[in-house]
């Protein structure tokens, strides 16, 4: 059985479903300077790499292209650099667009936070608060469904229409 991971990268808060089913959040501080931003930066892919571990099915969400804040150049430098390290460690990567998420989340692309938190609710019983978290169980959940896991949670085919066109590596179904 493929072990999967879903990771919701964040400067401030990354959320982690590991493949257990366990749910965890990465914190990290701001920071202004260059060299604390790197450090953060170095921070936050250590910590991803160590909790990840090696030979596993990673499915990250995309960059969220529209967002045009001070803060996107960094998030998209900080994706990258989990993509590099995830795949240095021998893992293999899926990447699953904010919308793909939301769809398979709650049947429509343009959901909330909350709608996708109620979704979770209603399916498993168990209340993430943490909507890094609840990012992390669905694109989890990505994997799970992309693999053809018994342990994915079943989800209408409206819903499961978001993974149609996800780009799964080589020998990976």
């Amino acid at each position: 059985m493929r072990e999967v991971v879903g990771l919701d990268p964040s400067l401030r808060a990354s959320g982690l479903a590991l493949p257990d089913g366990s749910l965890m959040t990465i914190r990290n501080e701001s920071a202004s300077s260059l060299g604390a931003r790197v450090e953060r930066l170095r921070r936050i892919v250590g910590e991803v790499g160590h909790a990840v571990g090696t030979g596993r099915l990673v499915v990250i969400e995309g960059p969220a292209f529209g967002m045009g804040n001070k803060a996107t150049h960094e998030l998209g430098g900080l994706w990258w650099a989990l993509c590099v390290r995830l795949a240095e460690l021998g893992n293999q990567l899926v990447v699953v667009t904010p919308t793909q998420l939301k769809k398979l989340a709650t049947g429509k692309g343009n959901a909330t936070k909350a709608d996708m938190r109620v979704s979770w609710l209603r399916r498993t019983g168990q209340d993430i608060a943490d909507d890094n978290q609840a990012d992390a169980a669905w694109l989890r959940q990505a994997g799970l469904h992309l693999v053809g896991s018994l342990d994915a949670v079943p989800l209408p085919k409206v819903h499961l229409e978001a993974l149609a066109l996800v780009e799964l590596p080589e020998g990976v179904r």
